[in-house]
C-alpha cells in the first residue's frame, strides 16, 4: 500500500477562514477550503509540503488603520486554487490519525483528536515508545 509522504494543515482555531491568513500561508501546502468557509479546532484544512502536520491559523485578518490604507495591500492577493476532495480521494487520503466526515453539504477530514496540545503529547508519547 502506497502510504502519503506529506502532513496535514489543520486548524488550531474555530471560526471564519480569512484571505489575508490563507494568502500568507499558502507557500506551506495547498488548502481544502476557500476564504470565508467556517472551520474548527482539528479541521484538516490542507495538505503540507512537508512531512507532519502543521498546525495554523486562518482566523487572522489584517488590521486596516484609517490613516495609511493602501489598496493595494489588501486587493492584490491571489490566492492559488483549492483542492476539491471527492469522496474517494478522502478516503484515500486519510492517516491512522484522522477521521471523514460527510454531511450533504460537505465532504471534511478532522483529526481523532481535536485539540493540538493533546495531538501533540500523543505524538511525542508514541515517538518515546
Amino acid at each position: 500500500l502506497k502510504t502519503r509522504q506529506n502532513g496535514s494543515i489543520v486548524s488550531m482555531e474555530q471560526g471564519e477562514a480569512f484571505t489575508y491568513s490563507l494568502f500568507k500561508l499558502q507557500d506551506r501546502g495547498i488548502f481544502f477550503i476557500d476564504p470565508g468557509e467556517v472551520v474548527y479546532v482539528g479541521m484538516v484544512i490542507g495538505v503540507a509540503n512537508k512531512a507532519g502536520d502543521i498546525n495554523v491559523n486562518v482566523n487572522k485578518n489584517k488590521k486596516l488603520s484609517a490613516v495609511r490604507v493602501k489598496s493595494s495591500d489588501h486587493t492584490n492577493m491571489y490566492l492559488t486554487p483549492t483542492k476539491k476532495l471527492s469522496l474517494e480521494e478522502a478516503l484515500e487520503y486519510i492517516e491512522d490519525d484522522e477521521l471523514l466526515e460527510l454531511t450533504p453539504e460537505n465532504i471534511r477530514i478532522r483529526k481523532k483528536e481535536l485539540d493540538p496540545t493533546k495531538r501533540a503529547r500523543e505524538s511525542k508519547k508514541a515517538a518515546a515508545v
